[in-house]
């Protein structure tokens, strides 16, 4: 699926059964992706409560991406893109 030439949705094949996360090649994926304005600041904010955040990552033109994992073990992605407007 896409919105104008994005991609808004990727669906892959998982190696197993689980639910907010599944595995490619042994290595763990998100299903859902957060949205941000300030990255630093929520990245900043979540290592203060303990929560479990991987480092920021700069791709350069497709923006700023972390990891987080919840006490359930879901993964999930925060991006932040300051070219990319979100109009749902």
């Amino acid at each position: 699926m896409f919105r104008g030439n994005r991609p808004i949705i990727d669906l892959v094949q998982s190696d197993g059964e689980t639910r907010a996360v599944f595995e490619i090649n042994n290595k763990k994926r998100w299903v859902i992706t957060f949205f941000t304005d300030d990255i630093v600041s929520l990245h900043s904010y979540l290592k203060s409560e303990e929560v479990k955040v991987g480092e920021i990552s700069d791709e350069g033109r497709y923006g700023k991406f972390f990891e987080l994992e919840d006490l359930d073990g879901n993964l999930f992605d925060v991006w932040e893109h300051k070219d990319c407007e979100l109009i749902f």
